[in-house]
């Protein structure tokens, strides 16, 4: 299982809005994905299986990219704080619907205010750590097996598996 931690020495739990600073030097990759808002529910069950399927991995949501040519982290514009249990609630629906079987991840909120990133008071990311999964492949709805490529899910045969 994979221990990367886009947050050296922390675990997820340990995670504080002060740590969003520590991604503007994260790259999206193999580990990491940024979503500026919550993706449609097929969209993160494709994310999510991608990571179960590699190596494991980290999606953030409501942190957006630097630039099109520089794939770290900019700016965080959260999520509204009052969208949040929806959301939190579309992310678990969209893996146990999604997903065959259903991988295991963890979720930690961190609030805003943070001016070092631009994350307002009322606003929120969602940080999601995914294992990488004993019980693999997990099979998307949509019958495609997905894995982590650099910084992007792709659909891959079971026999190719890392």
């Amino acid at each position: 299982m994979s221990s990367y931690t886009p947050v050296p020495g922390k675990e997820i739990a340990e995670f504080a809005t002060s740590d969003l600073v520590l991604l503007k030097d994260v790259h999206e990759g193999w580990y990491v994905e940024y979503k500026r808002e919550l993706p449609n529910p097929k969209s993160i069950a494709k994310s999510i299986s991608a990571f179960a399927n590699t190596y494991g991995g980290w999606l953030f949501i409501g942190v957006e990219e630097s630039s099109k040519s520089n794939n770290a982290a900019g700016s965080c514009p959260g999520i509204p704080n009052a969208e949040l249990d929806v959301a939190m609630q579309v992310i678990r629906q969209s893996v146990a619907g999604h997903l065959n079987p259903t991988p295991h991840f963890e979720a930690q909120v961190l609030f805003g205010p943070s001016g070092q990133v631009g994350l307002d008071q009322g606003r929120c990311v969602i940080c999601i750590q995914v294992m990488q999964s004993p019980l693999a492949p997990h099979v998307h709805s949509s019958g495609i097996i997905y894995r982590r490529v650099s910084d992007s899910s792709e659909p891959k045969p079971e026999n190719d598996r890392h």
